[in-house]
């Protein structure tokens, strides 16, 4: 032990003076020539301690050192080198991949959801609850036997997105998201993680080991064993960005929702570019997350259940209705605005609004409006900053009949400020005192026929005063 202790502290005089990537070279000698791996050990951690080294070469020394604990067994120890790699050094791509592929895959309990879920949430800004809804689901993939499909729908961004994983591991399979602006298809494949964006080259990565799909985070972090004190980071893939979420068990605290009381684990998360966010999970064996917190936004559980929207009819104002099939959800129209909007369960399309508005206009002001209504229209989005090179299809304009009323419908094709395709389908109608408007926004053209057949059954119940 004297001779040991001895040896360390020439060692250490040795060292003392020499140059980080000197010191780089001695402690790769040392762990791969002389299998000095405790050697290596202390000089990796000499070259991180030291001040004004080589972010390249410390960053070597980081990923050395965790190779180093692996291979004393100390996978704990080897884990937090990896991760402190991933984090404080992002600029070192190559070494990030190799430190990722390391990463162990998480231990996770087991699938504490029913084979179908849906969770109804509100929004809150400053506390008040924004009009607008966010719906989470679980269901069986029609893939798969041994996969599911987990998506979010939020009405708010608007943005939807599915991702198919493992049951049982979490491991991704393929995830595709949507915003009013863009689509994302996300391929895992053999190897390689293939990124599809319409219109744009087909980007690659290399997969990782112990990658997530990040479209729904929160449902790895409720299958982790969370219990007071609990650590623990795991690499997601996000909209076609690796980062590294880093997540805590802060407190056990009691919630209140609207869809109840709950005893929750208080789960802090960093890695979001927006900073750190916050999990409420309830602690039973569901894990059901009842909020999440991010700066002035709150998100709470409203409502639980082992399935989705039953189909009803919708009874506006003004004698206006209209029914809706299963999974469809009709947001809170806003007291200044007489529209009701719709949230399409496949997100084929981004919107669809229902807009009415009764007042006393004669036949000659109807007409008008019939007529003039698309070039007026036309106006309106070319100066809407996230729509572009708006163009109403000539030959789609049509006049019908609709339950008695006449009423004129179309099509219009516009980019979005990322300059990806998408399609507008519109309907106006007229009756002797209400002013009526539908459209459906945020289609991808390929997506137009699926959609206008899915929802012309809600047009075609529509009743008008």
């Amino acid at each position: 032990m004297v001779r040991t202790g001895g040896l360390a502290l020439v060692l250490v005089a040795l060292l003392a003076g020499q140059s980080a990537g000197e010191l780089l070279q001695k402690g790769i000698y040392t762990q791969e020539t002389v299998g000095d791996l405790d050697g290596a050990i202390r000089i990796y951690r000499q070259i991180l301690t030291s001040t004004g080294e080589s972010r390249a070469v410390a960053a070597q020394a980081q990923y050395r050192l965790g190779i180093c604990l692996q291979g004393k067994g100390d996978s704990a120890g080897a884990a937090q080198a990896f991760q402190k790699l991933i984090k404080e050094y992002p600029e070192q791509k190559e070494l990030l991949a190799k430190a990722r592929q390391k990463l162990p895959r998480l231990s996770l309990i087991p699938v504490p959801w029913p084979d179908h879920e849906y969770a109804q949430y509100r929004m809150l800004i400053n506390g008040t609850e924004y009009p607008g809804t966010i719906v989470y689901s679980i269901e069986p993939s029609p893939n798969s036997a041994s996969n599911i499909i987990i998506a979010t729908r939020n009405s708010l961004g608007p943005a939807w997105s599915r991702a198919e994983v493992d049951r049982e591991t979490l491991a991704p399979v393929s995830s595709w998201s949507k915003t009013d602006s863009s689509t994302l298809k996300t391929e895992y494949l053999n190897g390689v993680v293939r990124l599809t964006i319409p219109g744009k080259p087909v980007r690659t990565l290399p997969v990782e080991n112990g990658l997530y799909d990040g479209q729904r985070p929160e449902m790895v972090i409720r299958r982790l064993p969370l219990e007071e004190n609990y650590k623990a980071s795991f690499p997601v893939l996000d909209d076609g960005i690796m980062k590294t979420l880093e997540t805590k068990v802060e407190a056990l605290e009691d919630v209140e929702a609207p869809a109840g009381k709950f005893h929750c684990f208080k789960v802090a998360v960093d890695g979001s570019p927006e900073g750190e966010e916050t999990y409420w999970f309830g602690a039973d064996a569901s894990r059901t997350m009842v909020r999440f917190s991010m700066g002035t936004v709150d998100i709470e559980l409203t409502h639980l259940s082992p399935t989705g929207p039953e189909p009803f009819t919708y009874h506006a104002d003004g004698g206006v209705s209209f029914s809706l099939p299963a999974g469809w959800i009709v947001d809170k129209p806003q007291a200044d605005y007489p529209r009701v909007s719709l949230s399409d369960p496949e997100g084929q399309a981004t919107v669809a609004r229902v807009f009415s508005m009764t007042e006393t206009i004669d036949r000659s002001q109807i007409d008008g409006f019939l007529r003039e209504k698309p070039a007026e229209k036309l106006t309106q989005r070319v100066s809407d900053g996230n729509w572009k090179n708006y163009k109403i299809r000539p030959e789609s304009v049509q006049r019908f009949q609709l339950n008695g009323h006449e009423a004129l419908r179309g099509t219009a094709d516009y980019t979005t400020k990322n300059d990806q395709p998408r399609v507008e389908w519109f309907i106006y109608i007229r009756t002797a005192n209400t002013r009526m408007q539908i459209w459906a926004e945020g289609i991808d053209p390929a997506d137009l026929d699926p959609f206008v057949a899915r929802f012309q059954p809600i047009v075609d119940s529509l009743v008008v005063p």
